[in-house]
């Protein structure tokens, strides 16, 4: 099996750039965050300090003389080093060619020059967390593997219409084939049947293209060699979102393989013991006998105090009677089950597991133990849940970003039409805050762009939107207007709120604000063109003085057309 990378106390970042100015910068930057840094000047170096010693991240330069950034990020993918390795590139331009051709080279993400240091800790902290929870999801592939092949278990899949079916590797094991990565013809794969098991099997999975029950038969395959071997099949059908069966999934399994995997798994108590995911082994009155380690630590229950309960003691509440009744229904019926359950720690905190329950048979068929391998789906929740608050919010304000005011604005237009009210799109933006950016310091910026957040979202409802599409800009859905007035009293509201002066490390100073108003059935029922419309108002109003808002009007978006041209 292959180990996951050890996750160092202090992550270990490589700095490739040819400018000693720019890898001296970015050291000090990642030293002082609590990262442990080495450099290289150029490709070779970064190929030959990779090899030498793997880091966490690859903070990699595009424009260097010899072999560029993009030559090198290939090359590190081609080695079983870098083929998974985060790889930040810095690069001068923001131009698309420029970005499709990092990430065609296997770039992770990339970064533009000038470097802004807080978008590159919010870079590098959350690429060394996907980095992780990708090192442990490729693990647990590699434990199903390896858990597959213990098991004798295969898989395989039939879509609708095609003549191939594709399988598992363990499937084509079982059958006794090579493995062939394209799959295997209709025609080969039932031809793997026995002869006098194959109309059974054939009517079966041609049955569920029109009646979708689970299909569910021990029968006979012949091997490529001529060996009989028994197996049991399991197949269903998979559903698009309107409801139409788009293909089947199966398993195959070698039952005798799996009788004596069983007899091993519950005599190699070491075995489960140094396995990461939980094991439990209960007998067929469902007391459980025997716990690994993994179950203790994460759940926190010794296994003096586990090997008193019941399997129902186990429960949490989060699951109705009903759910527990099919589970011991498909353990009698089909000796296995799998699904997600929610489990309880000794302090009471509920976590999600992904729990498997196969039955363990004698010699003479006859259930003795119930086996169940549970891996907790904490960590994978939370990341989940992380990367959709990213990609919907700001980190900095926690308001929604661009990607989801957008949306909320087309939601809002849509639901406009059942009512009578006006929208109005208020686009915001802080007048000279490079000035404080440059004299106070990012860390006042950022501190201000908070304040500026809250005091917004103080002069609205809460059936309206704040949100911040750009660096120093803000921009409001106000919804449900009874006249335009009402827009420009909020604007108002948002200028006097910002009109006392902010204090910062004994420091006083004011920020103001230019606003544009766009509005629906007046400026567009577009969200693209009312948000354009606002922007331009919004330029109007600092070309006019700032620190004030402008309505958009069409003269004023030919002046500033003709400015462009």
């Amino acid at each position: 099996m292959v180990e996951v990378r050890a996750q160092r106390k202090n992550p270990l970042i490589l700095i490739v750039d040819d400018e000693v100015f720019m890898r001296t910068v970015l050291r000090e930057a990642l030293v002082e965050g609590g990262y442990a840094v080495f450099e290289a000047s150029d490709g070779e170096g970064a190929l030959d300090s990779v090899r030498r010693q793997v880091p966490d991240l690859i903070l990699l330069d595009v424009i260097m003389p010899g072999m560029d950034g993009f030559e090198v990020c290939e090359r590190l993918r081609q080695t079983p080093e870098g083929k998974h390795l985060p790889i930040l590139m810095v690069t001068a331009s923001e131009d698309a060619d420029v970005i499709d051709k990092a990430y065609a080279a296997g770039a992770t993400d990339f970064i533009a020059k000038p470097i802004n240091w807080v978008h590159l800790r919010h870079h590098i902290r959350y690429m060394l967390r996907a980095s992780l929870t990708f090192e442990e999801l490729r693990q647990k592939e590699h434990r199903l593997a390896y858990a597959q092949r213990l098991a004798r278990l295969g898989n395989w899949q039939w879509e609708k219409g095609d003549s191939q079916v594709s399988l598992s590797e363990e499937a084509f094991r079982i059958l006794g084939l090579p493995w062939e990565k394209s799959g295997l013809g209709l025609k080969e794969f039932f031809a793997c049947v026995h002869p006098q098991d194959r109309l059974l099997v054939r009517k079966g999975l041609d049955q569920l293209w029109h009646t979708p029950e689970l299909f569910s038969l021990d029968y006979r395959v012949v091997t490529s060699y001529g060996l009989e071997r028994f197996v049991h099949g399991q197949a269903e059908v998979v559903l698009d979102p309107v409801g139409k069966i788009v293909r089947l999934v199966g398993t195959i399994q070698d039952i005798g393989e799996r009788k004596r995997t069983e007899e091993k798994l519950l005599l190699a108590g070491k075995v489960f013991d140094n396995s990461e995911d939980m094991i439990l082994i209960a007998d067929t009155k469902a007391r459980i006998v025997d716990v690994n380690a993994a179950f203790t630590r994460i759940t926190g229950y010794s296994r003096e105090e586990a090997v008193r309960w019941k399997l129902e003691d186990l429960r949490n509440g989060q699951h109705d009677e009903q759910f527990y009744v099919d589970i011991w229904y498909s353990l009698l019926k089909e000796g296995y089950w799998q699904g997600e359950v929610w489990g309880v720690r000794k302090n009471g905190e509920s976590f999600p597991a992904l729990v498997s329950i196969n039955t363990a048979k004698n010699d003479k068929g006859e259930n003795t133990h119930y086996v169940c391998i549970a891996t907790d789906l904490s960590r994978l929740k939370e990341t989940e849940r992380q990367l959709q608050y990213l990609s919907n919010f700001d980190p900095l304000t926690d308001l929604p970003n661009r990607l989801l005011f957008h949306d909320r604005l087309q939601q809002s237009l849509v639901g406009e039409m059942k009512h009578p009210g006006m929208l109005a799109v208020l686009f915001i933006d802080l007048d000279d805050f490079k000035e404080i950016n440059d004299t106070l310091g990012n860390q006042v910026g950022d501190r201000v762009l908070q304040e500026v957040s809250q005091k917004i979202a103080e002069c609205v409802r809460e059936s309206d939107t704040v949100a911040r599409p750009g660096s120093d800009e803000f921009a409001v859905i106000l919804r449900d207007l009874g006249q335009s007035g009402d827009a420009a009293s909020v604007s108002q509201k948002i200028l006097d709120q910002l009109a006392a002066p902010f204090t910062f490390a004994v420091k006083e100073f004011y920020v103001t604000l230019s606003i544009g108003i766009a509005l629906s059935h007046i400026d567009g029922e577009d969200a693209e063109e009312l948000i354009q419309k606002a922007e331009t108002a919004m330029v109007y109003a600092k070309e006019q003085g700032k620190n004030r808002f402008k309505f958009f009007s069409e003269e004023m978006n030919h002046q500033v057309q003709e400015r462009l041209v």
